[in-house]
């Protein structure tokens, strides 16, 4: 079985041209379409290839965020403008969050230790339909009010 992502797409090639383990025959004979196959696979490489550095093609050194490696009562900064992708962005904090979470309610869990995320400039993050709350706000009587005035 691959092991990275680089096994991973050597797998998909072979498979999608016929020369593929038996694991992936029974992949692509049973409920998935080879048209989703490809396209699954299309996605794949790219969100890999444009990570920034975030997921890496072979196993090699890596410098994963780790909350426990950042100094306690100092300020670490992750630079998520420079991941040009949003849902780039929205992966990294969602993995931060989770770790927080893991590090507060698990076993390795220290007394007295928080948190503190501040995100700057995060409509990039907001779900997609979703609305800002200012903007949410803004939308009772003082715009109909403002209007009657005009």
């Amino acid at each position: 079985m691959p092991r990275t992502f680089g096994e991973l797409f050597d797998w998909f090639d072979a498979g999608l041209a016929d020369a593929g383990d038996p694991h992936f025959q029974r992949l692509a004979r049973g409920q998935h379409h080879p048209g989703t196959l490809r396209r699954f696979y299309r996605r794949l490489r790219r969100v890999v290839h444009e990570s920034s550095g975030i997921f890496r093609v072979d196993a090699g050194p890596s410098r994963p965020l780790e909350l426990e490696t950042f100094a306690a009562g100092r300020a670490t900064v992750v630079d998520l403008a420079s991941l040009a992708d949003s849902h780039l962005q929205r992966f990294v904090v969602a993995a931060l969050l989770k770790q927080a979470k893991e590090l507060q309610t698990g076993g390795r869990a220290v007394r007295g230790m928080h948190y503190l995320f501040v995100l700057d400039e995060a409509e990039p993050l907001r779900a997609q339909g979703q609305q800002r709350p200012d903007h949410q706000a803004g939308r009772g009587g003082r715009r109909r009010a403002a209007g009657r005035a005009a």
